[in-house]
């Protein structure tokens, strides 16, 4: 423990998990810093950061090296990583920062509980419920479908792999199997699949903080709005803690000797009482939030645990509260209306749920995951951040529609023709300038001759970083070699050099004007050259090998379009 105050390091990204521990050990009185976080992230806005840190991530070259230097320089008493992406390269690298106290589930054990098919396995052998499932690891494994009554459950046994670590794999929901098999056959392409017998109840989580198999602490939640094809909950509700899923979550804890934090989520039926095993989350999890509002402060119990010894806390907590992700609620009311269709008996339930649910907020029961009296400036941010991102949605559709018209897609295309054909320095431009500005940029070299300088730069503040190995192997098939390809971060010199700036989609366009503002006149989408109805070329980043292949066939097809 440092001399004064003791400090940490959080590494995330989101309003959930990461905001919620950055709270927590904030009001513990512990020094909290940041990093592998946006800079412009609601999170970061928090009156208990203390410092952010812009080192290297992972998987870009050199990430292990700056990382290193930074714990060396500020030795911190504790270092948690709250998501898969921050934890499956420091597992990586574990021997390499054993000096540093890092939050890591064991060794022995780290392998398991991150697939999914093994916990399953255990959670079995330890008597717990789970559903009838078929492994599938390869297209020979179809025929096992059949053991399965639809709708079926699409599991991946990894959310994450270590090679595509901006891609995670979703839990899917499907009707009926020929929609089944075309999802597995696309999930396959990153990690094994299991397919389980939907079983009809509601999402439950057991939260805990555990030692040597030992559950010092649980928290039980209710999901009250759960995704109509799945995925995370935007609205949940704590529970007293049922007896049988406790005795559950105590069985799987101790049959794996689990140490650190987790939730065991499970289904539950009101009806009939019955219940089955989910999976086990073994970082923070999205519903966190929830959990440290009613008083089970897991972030601070974590570090108490790991950096002070104790084993002692709280089994009381505030039960029948309420907490909401307002953002993730109205996408999830608008995807159930569009899910209910025309039935009206689907829509009446609905509303009818709503009108119920307002009883928590009316009682002062309920709380928001970004929204807290003693730290507002997250939620102030997210509210501005989202009122500013409507006029320019309402903007890029009518631009969108407007670009549908073909007499002025065929004008917008003749007049950026004509500016390609007079410039003598053109600039690709897009996000992170590891996908798709790369690729125009170098394949352009072989198409735009009478150009004299092609560059492509991209504004997310990290440079140095490499293309994706998908990206690259897309890239060959077109003959384009992005191995020695490394990001650049866009500049005002840049901007001033360019004749003509080129770019992918809307956000670049409304990245570049806000920046910018005197490149507006300059800043063109390249799709308008392209002779379909949508001119967005979309960012391909995270996805497969295909999903590349397909976006750069789109600008090898509007370049191809420009006359030597």
């Amino acid at each position: 423990m440092t001399e004064d105050r003791p400090k940490a390091l959080v590494l995330g990204s989101d309003t959930r998990s990461f905001l919620s521990t950055i709270r927590s050990l904030g009001r513990r009185g512990v020094e909290v810093h940041v990093a592998w976080c946006a800079r412009d992230s609601v999170s970061v806005r928090s009156k208990y950061v203390h410092s952010v840190h812009s080192p290297l991530r992972p998987p870009s070259g050199g990430w292990v090296e700056e990382f290193e230097a930074l714990l060396q320089r500020e030795q911190f008493d504790l270092v948690i990583p709250c998501n898969d992406p921050s934890i499956l390269p420091l597992h990586q690298e574990r021997q390499r920062f054993s000096d540093h106290r890092i939050y890591l589930i064991d060794e022995g054990i780290f392998d398991t509980v991150m697939d999914k098919a093994e916990v399953n396995r255990i959670a079995s052998a330890a008597g717990l419920r789970l559903p009838r499932e078929a492994a599938i690891r390869g297209k020979e494994d179809f025929d096992a479908l059949n053991q399965i009554t639809p709708p079926y459950v699409l599991k991946p046994t990894q959310s994450y792999v270590s090679s595509n670590l901006g891609q995670k794999n979703h839990v899917a929901i499907l009707p009926e199997k020929q929609s089944a098999v075309a999802a597995i056959d696309r999930m396959l392409r990153s990690t094994p699949v299991a397919v389980q017998e939907y079983f009809e109840g509601v999402g439950v989580g057991v939260e805990f903080i555990a030692r040597d198999g030992r559950v010092l602490s649980a928290f039980q939640h209710q999901r009250l709005h759960e995704p109509p094809g799945g995925g995370g909950s935007s609205y949940r509700k704590s529970c007293k803690l049922d007896p049988e899923l406790a005795e559950a979550t105590e069985a799987l804890v101790g049959a794996l000797g689990y140490t650190g934090i987790g939730m065991a989520e499970f289904k539950y039926n009101p009806t009939s009482r019955d219940w089955i095993f989910v999976e086990l989350n073994s970082r923070f999890w999205g519903s966190l939030p929830l959990a440290v509002n009613c008083g089970a402060d897991f972030p601070a119990y974590l570090f108490d645990m790991l950096c002070n010894g104790r084993e002692d806390f709280p089994r009381d907590c505030r039960e029948n509260q309420t907490c909401r992700n307002w953002l993730l609620d109205l996408k999830w009311l608008q995807k159930t209306a569009s899910a209910n269709g025309t039935s009206l008996r689907r829509h009446a339930a609905l509303a009818w749920q709503l009108i119920c649910e307002l009883r928590y907020p009316m009682t002062l029961r309920e709380s928001s995951d970004t929204f807290n009296w003693d730290d507002p400036q997250p939620a102030i941010r997210e509210l501005t951040d989202s009122a500013g991102a409507i006029p320019r949605r309402i903007r890029r559709k009518l631009s969108k529609k407007a670009l549908q018209v073909p007499a002025l897609r065929r004008r917008a295309r003749r007049h950026l023709l004509g500016r390609i054909s007079a410039a003598q320095h053109v600039l690709f431009v897009c996000k992170g300038n590891i996908c798709r500005s790369p690729f125009a940029q170098r394949y352009a070299l072989t198409k735009l001759r009478h150009v004299r300088h092609i560059r492509s730069s991209g504004y997310y503040p990290k440079q140095s970083r490499p293309s994706p190995e998908n990206a690259q192997t897309a890239a060959s098939q077109f003959g384009v070699d992005l191995g020695d390809h490394r990001s650049s971060v866009l500049s005002q010199e840049m901007v001033d050099d360019a004749d003509l700036i080129l770019v992918f989609d809307e956000e670049n366009r409304d990245e570049i004007g806000s920046r910018y503002p005197r490149a507006k006149a300059k800043t063109y989408l390249l799709g308008t050259l392209l002779d379909d109805a949508d001119a967005v070329i979309t960012d391909p980043y995270g996805g497969s090998v295909e999903g590349f292949h397909s976006i750069y066939t789109k600008i090898t097809r509007a370049l191809d379009g420009v006359p030597n």
